[in-house]
């Protein structure tokens, strides 16, 4: 963790260069995000991303192949035929 000691405005604080950092942080880290916090408030202000791309957070569809997957319906994954076949 790397904490700043700046007093900024938000958009001051959200353009801010990263500061000399330790070489224990710098050797064996890598930087993920900005947080900015107010001098009182203990909530985030703001969140600014270290990376260029972003991915947008969904919930992905159940689709059976593992989420939907329950102890009592692993014997339906194959038909007979394909049992016979992996017997074989």
């Amino acid at each position: 963790t790397v904490y700043g000691t700046g007093s900024y405005k938000l958009a001051e604080a959200e353009n801010a260069v990263v500061p000399i950092l330790p070489e224990a942080v710098s050797e064996f880290s890598t930087l993920a995000a900005k947080i900015i916090v107010g001098s009182a408030d203990p909530n985030f202000t703001s969140i600014v991303s270290a990376y260029e791309t972003l991915f947008p957070v969904s919930t992905p569809p159940d689709h059976d192949d593992l989420g939907g997957i329950v102890t009592d319906n692993h014997h339906t994954r194959y038909t007979d035929v394909e049992v016979l076949a992996v017997a074989e």
